[in-house]
């Protein structure tokens, strides 16, 4: 993510911390509803990033959110579902 950050930044100035602030905000719609994204198997959803073409995979266990990976927007559902 922080590699991303940086890459978004050099692209143009300020975007990087958008980027940054997108990505510590995407947290809140996951957890008030983590069953509400869509599903890719095995028990895991993924989020799309508003803006940025970037989508966290996640699971929830024991009442915790556990981001497993976050993959460019580009890959396809049946991908996503490898990531675990």
């Amino acid at each position: 993510m922080l590699a991303a950050a940086q890459r978004y930044e050099e692209r143009e100035p300020g975007l990087g911390a958008q980027f940054r602030e997108t990505c510590d905000w995407a947290f809140d719609p996951i957890a008030e509803g983590p069953g509400q994204h869509p599903g890719v198997g095995k028990g895991l959803h993924w989020y799309l990033f508003p803006k940025f073409p970037l989508a966290k995979i996640y699971e929830t266990s024991a009442g915790l959110l556990i981001i497993v990976r976050v993959f460019h927007g580009c890959a396809q559902p049946e991908e996503l579902a490898q990531a675990n």
